[in-house]
Parts: C-alpha cells; sequence; structure tokens
C-alpha cells in the first residue's frame, strides 16, 4: 500500500521575495567583507558566485510559480510584461539626455562624462539583456508548443 505525498507547502509570493532579497544580501555582504578586508576576489570566483546565487533564485522562483494557479500566473505575467516594458521606457528617458553628453547633460545629473558613459553603456547594456532574454524565452514558449 503506498502512501500519498503530502502536499507540498505552498509559499507565498511575499516569502519567495523575502527569501530571494536575503540571498541576494548575503552575497552582497560576503562581497562588501571580502573589500573591507582587502580580499583580492577573482573575477572568475565573482562570475561563479552571480550565477550560482542567480542559480538559486531561478531555482526557488520555478518552485514557487509551479504551486501558484492559473490566475496568479497570468497577473504576473501582465505585470511583469507590461511594468517592466514602461520600466524600459522610463531606463531609456533617462538614458538619451545622458548619450549627448557635451550639450550640459552631464550638468544635469551631475556627473563627469566617463561616468555618464559608463552609465549609458551598462544601462544599453542592462536593456540589450533584458531583450535577449524576452526574445529567447518567447521563442522557446513557440517552439515547444508547435511541435
Amino acid at each position: 500500500m503506498t502512501t500519498p505525498s503530502r502536499p507540498r507547502r505552498r509559499q507565498s509570493f511575499v516569502q519567495l521575495l523575502l527569501v530571494c532579497m536575503l540571498i541576494g544580501a548575503v552575497a552582497g555582504a560576503a562581497g562588501g567583507v571580502s573589500t573591507a578586508l582587502g580580499l583580492a576576489v577573482p573575477p572568475l570566483v565573482s562570475s561563479l558566485v552571480v550565477l550560482a546565487v542567480g542559480g538559486v533564485v531561478l531555482w526557488l522562483s520555478a518552485r514557487w510559480w509551479t504551486g501558484v494557479d492559473e490566475a496568479v500566473r497570468e497577473a504576473h505575467k501582465f505585470s511583469w510584461f507590461w511594468g517592466g516594458s514602461a520600466g524600459m521606457i522610463v531606463v531609456g528617458a533617462v538614458a538619451i539626455p545622458l548619450m549627448g553628453v557635451g550639450d550640459g547633460a552631464v550638468d544635469r545629473f551631475g556627473l563627469t562624462p566617463a561616468e555618464a558613459a559608463m552609465f549609458v553603456n551598462g544601462v544599453g547594456f542592462t536593456l540589450a539583456l533584458m531583450l535577449l532574454g524576452y526574445v529567447l524565452c518567447w521563442a522557446g514558449w513557440w517552439l515547444i508548443r508547435n511541435r
């Protein structure tokens, strides 16, 4: 006779956020302590830590996602698409004035030209990775459903 499996305890979205924030805070504190102690952490080690922490957060998020109903999923997809899109527009609106580094835009934000260029490059890189992630997920979604 088999015993029925216990249903997995449902985790609220707030609990998921708090756990993920705690993981990020611990990783950030470890980086801050190593810097304060003057420890030289090789870039490869930093990259591996970021990948490990990101992997754990993605795994936790996937576990949460499979435990929620369709209405919750749709609400989050709607919010991510529209909220993420609006956020990208705002980021672009901040970055575009900084692109004209020589016309006083730097003075408005109190940045040096080098800082403004790094900021614009960071924004562009972030937007490019967000777009790449979206396109890859969208393509995968359609490939899986059209077999």
